[in-house]
């Protein structure tokens, strides 16, 4: 069964194509029709509200082909880590995001799946 897959423009889709070849897209045979895609990005802006002393932060996202998050970290600079996923798609600090990441904006914060695992694995998330 094919999955459908959202086209962004061709411009996404080229910007997907470096990810994938540049940064080792997960893309075996058991994935052939959805690639999956990882990224890390990191905003110089706190939260805000009553958890505005956690800091700034990092974000992981692991998205499918079609740039919608599966997995998300936000690692923010008090040590705190917030963990979403299917199984845990959002609580009182968050969520999983709402929308699908624009896959020209996000390719240059593309990153290695071990990159994102050894982040998901080696941190035990506040939100758990």
């Amino acid at each position: 069964m094919k999955s459908s897959v959202r086209r962004q423009s061709t411009m996404a889709d080229s910007s997907l194509s470096f990810v994938a070849e540049n940064v080792g897209a997960d893309t075996t045979e058991d994935t052939r029709e959805c690639v999956v895609y990882y990224f890390k990005r990191h905003w110089d802006e706190k939260r805000g509200g009553e958890h505005d002393d956690w800091g700034t932060s990092t974000w992981y996202f692991e998205t499918e082909t079609d740039m919608w998050p599966t997995r998300q970290i936000e690692a923010y600079a008090n040590g705190r880590v917030l963990h979403y996923d299917r199984q845990h798609i959002e609580d009182e600090f968050g969520g999983l995001s709402e929308a699908a990441l624009d896959a020209t904006e996000f390719a240059p914060f593309a990153i290695a799946q071990a990159e994102f695992e050894q982040e998901w694995n080696s941190k035990t998330p506040f939100n758990s």
